[in-house]
């Protein structure tokens, strides 16, 4: 199994950003593609307008730390600032890291505000999420007297220049091509490109439908002709997304979920990407395994080592009112087509996962 327990020795504190935190590569759509007309709303209307690079990429170029150091990727933080502190800690987390987040990294829980400047001040990446699409329009609305703001947004008041534009910066995707990974909020849509993805499908989607031509059409709720979008993906690149506190921790051939649901008194997931040439030399292994017999084709693997951390509180109720089964959520599931989990995998004794 993956399991790449590389702590590396050192202090917890980053020093100031040696690089540009908005330094991507922007990825340029094709020629022959057109951008698609979004649903979402224009600034005017919402508050709140698409970044001006829908998608980046991260390279060892853009970011020499991931040359030698990981990548840690981190589920729907909503504020727990404690855990992501303790989850950082767990991780062994040091500044020859780079952490990325799966994006709702505000909004419902208690330190919305502590939660960005602790990205910021570790030169954190993140994809947009819907809770930061939402804060953005209520701080706009509240800024141009339109909006009294309920107390779930009072928090936004508190937002420093650097931060807005640290969250107005936020992109819809973050491509890690070295390691064959993209990053994403919600989800993407099988057999659409990527610049004709739809930004709102992009921070609220969570399942598909087919539609009459068989192309996938994408919906944020489940319904009784609806499957989960995750089991469908085909690849190449394995997308890492959150969004889905209700199903937990999703391991499907070409996708992990992190949405662990710590606001609702679940756990805080990272998924730690080994550096790029051990990245490689662990998929050329399985590839080989593959050829050999060892390993099915089909063979659920996570790209990285999972560590979970267990929520401190139980923030805010879910909407049907039912806590979740904290007990479960890391402990990876093989899904079969219709998202339902057909077996717990024997390893997850520490392999794929780490609870602490």
């Amino acid at each position: 199994m993956f399991a790449f327990k590389q702590s590396v020795p050192g202090k917890h504190a980053v020093q100031p950003c040696s690089h540009n935190r908005l330094s991507f590569r922007v990825e340029a759509a094709s020629a022959s593609s057109k951008r698609k007309k979004t649903k979402m709303k224009p600034k005017s209307e919402s508050g709140s307008s698409s970044p001006e690079a829908l998608h980046a990429v991260v390279t060892r170029a853009t970011h020499p730390q991931i040359r030698e150091g990981r990548v840690v990727v981190v589920g729907d933080v909503h504020g727990c600032f404690s855990e992501l502190d303790r989850l950082l800690q767990k991780c062994d987390y040091t500044e020859n890291d780079l952490l990325i987040f799966v994006g709702d990294i505000v909004n419902k829980g208690p330190a919305s505000l502590k939660v960005i400047q602790k990205a910021r001040e570790v030169c954190a990446l993140s994809v947009r999420g819907n809770h930061e699409q939402a804060a953005l329009k209520h701080y706009q609305r509240w800024q141009d007297g339109q909006e009294k703001l309920s107390e779930k947004w009072q928090w936004v008041t508190g937002l420093a220049e650097e931060d807005l534009s640290y969250l107005r910066a936020l992109p819809f995707t973050i491509a890690l091509p070295e390691h064959n990974v993209t990053v994403v909020h919600a989800g993407l849509v099988p057999g659409v490109p990527l610049p004709d993805q739809d930004p709102g499908h992009m921070v609220e989607m969570r399942e598909l439908v087919r539609k009459d031509s068989g192309a996938w059409k994408a919906v944020k709720q489940k319904d009784k002709n609806s499957v989960p979008w995750a089991p469908q993906w085909p690849g190449p690149s394995h997308l890492i997304f959150g969004h889905d506190a209700r199903r937990g921790f999703q391991a499907c051939p070409f996708a992990t979920g992190l949405d662990t649901g710590c606001v609702y008194g679940g756990a805080l997931t990272a998924l730690i990407l080994p550096p790029p040439h051990e990245a490689a030399a662990a998929a050329s292994q399985l590839d080989a395994d593959r050829s050999a017999g060892g390993a099915p084709e089909a063979e659920v693997r996570p790209p990285g080592e999972i560590v979970s951390v267990m929520a401190e509180a139980v923030y805010e109720m879910p909407k049907d009112g039912n806590i979740l089964n904290t007990q479960s959520f890391c402990l990876p599931s093989i899904m079969d087509d219709d998202g339902t989990a057909v077996a717990e995998d024997d390893n997850a004794n520490g392999n794929w996962c780490t609870i602490a």
